[in-house]
């Protein structure tokens, strides 16, 4: 083959394309720039959903201690009537009799 006449390579297209100097450092002054302004409101976003996400936390709890203490009163005003009420019945002996043939038929009054 003649040299004159085999196929030439064609260069690349990435490399036929060439960006100007100015292009170039105004791009990376175009994303210096957008990084500077993007970042601080990255930061303050990720600071603010994790301080709303503990005082949420801590209201939750709050209000579910609330309710357990509602609970817990609510239990221990019940057993207390129940208390009395059973201390009503052992000290009432016109009861007695009644309440000793429910609970053992078999029993003398």
């Amino acid at each position: 083959m003649n040299p004159d006449t085999a196929p030439k390579a064609r260069p690349s297209i990435l490399r036929s394309f060439r960006v100007p100097v100015a292009l170039r450092t105004r791009g990376r002054l175009t994303v210096a720039l957008l990084a500077m302004a993007v970042l601080p409101v990255l930061l303050i976003g990720a600071f603010s959903y994790s301080l709303a996400q503990t005082t949420l936390h801590e209201r939750v709890y709050a209000q579910l201690n609330g309710v357990l203490d509602f609970q817990r009163a609510a239990i221990s005003r019940w057993l207390d009537g129940v208390a009395a009420d059973t201390i009503l019945l052992t000290d009432n002996y016109v009861s007695e009799e009644y309440l000793t043939v429910i609970l053992d038929p078999d029993a003398e009054p």
